[in-house]
């Protein structure tokens, strides 16, 4: 994990020294997410929506489950017409999840 705050960029007299400017989180095998601020109000969870292909069925089902609890399930995994499994859900936090994972009957690319 790599975090950079405004303070370290910008110097300690910015309103926002303490704020995070930029973050990069390695996350499901390896897989990096960067982020960057946003200095605009939000209202929380409206700003993202993340979208992770896992390799396999099952690893997608572990983290959906887990992301689900105490979420919304807006599309259960299932296989989809343009084969793949997918399912979308809104987490505890407002986040919008988007997970994918190929068929095991899937050729391989």
């Amino acid at each position: 994990m790599s975090v950079i705050t405004h303070g370290e960029i910008m110097g300690s007299e910015s309103e926002y020294a303490d704020k995070v400017m930029h973050m990069c989180l390695s996350v499901a095998g390896g897989n990096a997410i960067f982020m960057a601020d946003a200095i605009e109000p939000l209202t929380q969870g409206s700003g993202i929506a993340l979208s992770i292909e896992y390799k396999t069925e099952a690893e997608a089902r572990e983290a959906f489950a887990k992301l689900a609890a105490d979420g919304t399930v807006k599309q259960p995994i299932e296989m989809q017409p343009f084969g793949l499994f997918y399912g979308e859900l809104i987490d505890k936090y407002g986040i919008v999840w988007m997970m994918t994972a190929p068929s095991s009957k899937a050729d391989p690319i």
